[in-house]
């Protein structure tokens, strides 16, 4: 691996000199970005154990690896950063390796698919929250509501107020994530205060996850 990662500084440094579109030829320059490409590709599949195919190879192994990365520096559940060794990926289930030697299921799953799906989305929500500060953090039914503060796209009147739900982004919303860390909603419109941010998340609690829950359980 290190021998990989001292190669990808080389084509990278070779990219990003000042005369690599003087120097070298289209082609040239090409031949240099898929070797980048490749190079990052053998670096990112190093924990993913599923056939990864055609041009959207890369693409999803950027995207386990950038799941890795959050995992080992946010931890996950009551595992904290320092407990955790690796991350890898079957078909059927996201893994974490503990420094324990243990190992423990983030999720599983029925085929590939759904579980890069869930890698995909599980960044999205990640990479949305990171714009926003966090006020508060809380466990309600088994799920994880984070209520965060933004910058509204309109100022708040009692005219608003009286228009009820109008779609604009208010001065709060809200992510949930279900126990094994699926992000199942995110809303940041119409909510002037955390304690309307609340409301509405536990609301989704019970709808999305706890109803949904029983639903799944009388099939």
């Amino acid at each position: 691996m290190d021998k990989l990662k001292a190669k990808l500084n080389q084509v990278e440094a070779i990219i990003h000199a000042d005369d690599f579109y003087t120097k070298y030829s289209a082609d040239e320059r090409l031949e240099y970005l898929t070797k980048r490409s490749d190079i990052e590709f053998k670096i990112n599949k190093e924990n993913i154990y599923v056939r990864l195919t055609g041009n959207d190879k890369y693409y999803y192994a950027h995207q386990c690896a950038e799941f890795t990365k959050y995992i080992l520096i946010n931890g996950f559940q009551q595992y904290k950063p320092k407990d955790i060794n690796s991350v890898y990926f079957n078909t059927h289930k996201i893994t974490i390796r503990l420094m324990s030697t243990g190992e423990t299921d983030i999720k599983n799953f029925k085929t590939k698919q759904e579980m890069l799906g869930f890698v995909v989305g599980f960044n999205t929500c990640s990479r949305e929250i990171e714009d926003y500060k966090i006020v508060k953090e809380y466990k309600h039914k088994g799920c994880l509501i984070k209520i965060f503060k933004q910058n509204p796209n309109v100022v708040y009147t009692d005219e608003l107020y009286d228009d009820g739900d109008c779609g604009y982004r208010g001065d709060y919303g809200y992510q949930i994530f279900t126990p094994d860390g699926e992000c199942i909603a995110h809303d940041e419109t119409d909510q002037w205060d955390d304690g309307a941010a609340m409301d509405n998340a536990e609301w989704d609690v019970q709808v999305l996850y706890i109803d949904e829950q029983k639903l799944q359980g009388e099939k």
